[in-house]
């Protein structure tokens, strides 16, 4: 009976419409429009109309407003990074003994029983020197465009030993920071440098996907393609500016050359949709 009663109870939409009109009504409006013999009210059915239509609005502005907070929330969530560390400044032979913190956490990591290994020379640095030359050319023919533009020295010297900490010292870390930024959230990866050796890592134990592990590995590309445009574009009046962009254009083109090689492989023996991991043998892939 309780539930008839309720239901008897529930406004219909023009009623609706009716009610919220008549709320917005003035009183002295309505009082003298009654006393007008066959005058229509302002908050009758006809005039309730804007007013629906209004409440309509409302709710679907509070609606878009709710998946607007939603989305924004779920935006947040994924542009959440990977936990990095800061490992410092090892020797390089240090970084690859085995008794790092990544390595404890590989160990730890289930591995499918169908992981394929893929097949990767013993020789990382030297295999890629192959990958450094069309970099190189890229620079030089920069230079060279450059040069053309005037019978000048196009360098100003003094800013070259900024250009060489810049193009070493500051991006080095900065290329392996950009390989750690890439990694999901929830990852936790391991940066440093051997500045004896003048050499960089990152170093994770987290799964990725191809079409991700491609894009991680090219991440670093982006600083030295920055530095390269500043150049080409830069008047051939501001040396100084040219001069500091050089080398981190060489070596932010020319440092990525183990990335490179490592994406061709990628694209070559790991099918789409394979997920890629890191491994006490090396690095494998399953589905």
């Amino acid at each position: 009976g309780a539930l008839l009663y309720s239901l008897s109870r529930v406004v219909r939409p023009a009623e609706l419409h009716s009610l919220s009109a008549e709320r917005n009504c003035m009183t002295e409006n309505v009082s003298s429009l009654r006393s007008v013999k066959g005058a229509t009210l302002p908050c009758d059915a006809c005039a309730s109309i804007p007013c629906g239509l209004a409440v309509r609005k409302q709710h679907e502005m509070l609606f878009a407003a709710s998946k607007f907070d939603i989305n924004k929330s779920k935006f947040v969530e994924d542009i959440k990074m990977a936990q990095i560390i800061w490992d410092g400044n090892k020797n390089w032979e240090n970084v690859w003994d085995g008794k790092q913190s990544w390595d404890r956490e590989i160990k730890e990591k289930s591995i499918p029983e169908n992981a394929v290994l893929i097949d990767r020379p013993d020789d990382i640095i030297k295999a890629s020197i192959p990958y450094m030359i069309i970099p190189c050319i890229v620079c030089f023919v920069a230079i060279f465009t450059k040069k053309a533009q005037s019978d000048e020295f196009i360098f100003n010297l003094w800013f070259m030993p900024l250009s060489f900490i810049i193009g070493f010292f500051v991006a080095m870390p900065l290329h392996e920071f950009l390989h750690a930024i890439s990694y999901p959230k929830g990852a936790k990866v391991y940066i440093g440098v051997s500045l004896k050796q003048l050499r960089a890592y990152a170093a994770s134990s987290a799964a990725l996907s191809r079409g991700r592990y491609i894009m991680m590995s090219l991440a670093p590309l982006i600083p030295g393609i920055i530095f390269l445009a500043v150049f080409v574009v830069c008047p051939i009046s501001m040396k100084w500016l040219m001069t500091i962009c050089v080398v981190p254009s060489f070596m932010g083109l020319i440092s990525p050359a183990p990335d490179y090689m490592d994406v061709l492989i990628i694209l070559r023996k790991v099918p789409k949709g394979a997920m890629i991991q890191a491994t006490e043998n090396g690095l494998v892939w399953y589905l």
